[in-house]
């Protein structure tokens, strides 16, 4: 299905290419009609039709490049899911609060499989909430109370937020943003918690 959706891309960009090709040649050369009919009115009208054609292909285009967005975040979601064991639409929810906020869904994702193995139930020792193990002390920063905190698109959305928070303070520096985001101001000179979830690797945010 998505091969095929991608053939069909392809396709379409081809012939918006030839169309608009097409124009440019039409408005440079006389129009040869069929009796040898050649005036501006006839050659006006072939180049608005190949102009629908163009705008017809676009949105065509458009609406194909959307399906397969779509098609590829269901695979995603779908991937995810399979990955941590865990319901697809809470899966759903993790994704599009990531991307939402602009980082890269792989790291939440083991964000949240760190902090609370996606319980949004889950309370530590320390009292920290939710599926980002966020602290109601933290959270009154953002204008939410504890009791919030259980709603896992709410926990997701003021975990996120500090976490962005925390890559402003530490220069946008993901290692340090993530000591922050589970130490608060203590360094961590061995960053642990950073090694766990980054694994090595590196992510856009």
């Amino acid at each position: 299905m998505y091969r095929l959706f991608m053939f069909k891309l392809v396709g379409l960009s081809v012939a918006a290419s030839l169309l608009a090709a097409w124009l440019a040649l039409w408005h440079n050369r006389p129009i040869e009609l069929a009796g040898q009919v050649s005036d501006l009115e006839s050659r006006t009208a072939v180049m608005e039709d190949l102009r629908r054609q163009v705008d017809l292909l676009h949105g065509m285009q458009v609406e194909t490049r959307r399906i397969l967005e779509r098609l590829q975040e269901a695979a995603d979601i779908h991937i995810y899911a399979s990955r941590y064991r865990i319901e697809r639409g809470l899966a759903a929810a993790v994704y599009a609060a990531a991307t939402a906020h602009g980082f890269e869904p792989d790291l939440i994702f083991r964000i949240v499989d760190e902090e609370s193995n996606f319980n949004p139930s889950d309370v530590s020792p320390k009292g920290a909430v939710g599926l980002m193990q966020v602290m109601p002390a933290t959270a009154s920063i953002y204008g939410v109370d504890r009791a919030t905190l259980f709603d896992p698109q709410t926990n997701l959305n003021v975990g996120l937020l500090h976490l962005r928070n925390c890559l402003w303070a530490e220069n946008n520096d993901i290692v340090k943003a993530l000591d922050r985001y589970n130490r608060g101001n203590r360094p961590d000179a061995l960053h642990r918690y950073a090694s766990r979830i980054l694994k090595g690797e590196s992510f856009n945010y």
